[in-house]
């Protein structure tokens, strides 16, 4: 194991790590661990951050095989405590064999952001994922995966106050958990709740003031082959205008007034083989509905919805709401 940190009189500081290759015999077991190098890279300001980690990966020859994994961050401060800037992830292979199963993954490959509109103090965040293969017993599971996650025009101040206040809940429950003496994983949970309860409404009242005009949620781009078929998503729910939990709470009981508040774009295809005989996803569920979820086209599930002209379009049918 070599560290070393580079401090030059002008310019950015430069910290390394690199690890040798070694080897772990236990029980008769031998772990193999291969090389890998990191580095982090701050300005003067602290107002830049750059890390990359290339790891050559690990195996126990015959059951277990990690192959080489990368990692590159770089953010920069937008304004105060908000950063902008992308990560990235790329995991080339695991193989895990035992006696009676086997699994493995191929390719697996992320991008994660977030953005920072000065203008209108909106933070925007997200993440693409990408696989070639889930496999199990040798069988493809799932082959060609991608899908997007975004979420966008975060009022800035609520999502600061939002990550303070979960920080705080999360290290009043470490502060439990080291008092108590235990440190049993199995406590967290029973900690971390009693410890939420206690910051319920503060987290509600930072949940309104996100509820902003433009604030959406968006799954783009999913698609995916699976034994049974293809599987495509795209979905988009936004706000129209500014709300709150108590204007939504309404909708329980008219869900009718959503229509003047949210603004719906969704398109999902699935393989009819997942449904297999069941016909709840292509039959009528609420009143006022014409069709399913879901309509039958060939050997697909087809599903498309949005909102127009304050109406609800379901499989190009309308839907009349309470």
């Amino acid at each position: 194991l070599y560290i070393e940190t580079h401090y030059p009189l002008m310019g950015d500081v430069v910290y390394t790590l690199s690890l040798a290759a070694f080897s772990l015999e236990k029980d008769g077991t031998l772990f193999q661990v291969k090389p890998a190098r990191a580095s982090l890279i701050l300005d003067r300001s602290l107002n830049r951050l750059e890390m990359a980690l290339d790891w050559r990966g690990s195996s126990v020859p015959g059951s277990m095989e990690v192959e080489p994994i990368q990692v590159q961050v770089r953010m920069e401060r937008a304004a105060g405590q908000i950063w902008q800037g992308t990560s990235l992830f790329s995991l080339s292979g695991v193989r895990v064999d035992a006696p009676s199963r086997s699994a493995g993954i191929r390719n697996l490959n992320t991008r994660s952001f977030q953005t920072y509109d000065p203008e209108k103090k909106r933070v925007s965040m997200g993440i693409d994922l990408s696989v070639d293969r889930v496999m199990k017993n040798r069988e493809d599971l799932l082959t060609d995966a991608a899908a997007g996650l975004r979420i966008n025009h975060l009022d800035a101040a609520a999502w600061m106050a939002m990550r303070a206040l979960w920080t705080d809940m999360i290290r009043q429950a470490a502060d439990r958990m080291q008092a108590s003496g235990t440190g049993e994983p199995a406590e967290a949970g029973p900690v971390f709740r009693r410890v939420m309860a206690g910051f319920g409404f503060k987290l509600l009242g930072q949940a309104d003031a996100l509820l902003k005009k433009d604030f959406s949620i968006q799954v783009a781009g999913l698609s995916a082959r699976l034994p049974q078929g293809p599987v495509r998503a795209d979905i988009r729910l936004a706000l129209k205008e500014d709300t709150s939990l108590v204007g939504l709470s309404p909708a329980m009981f008219r869900p009718s007034v959503l229509l003047d508040l949210l603004a719906l774009d969704s398109s999902v295809e699935l393989p009819a083989r997942l449904a297999g005989q069941n016909t709840r996803l292509t039959s009528p569920v609420l009143p006022g509905m014409q069709t399913g979820l879901f309509i039958r086209s060939g050997d697909q599930l087809i599903h498309q919805a949005e909102t127009r002209d304050g109406k609800l379009i379901l499989n190009n049918r309308s839907v009349v709401l309470p």
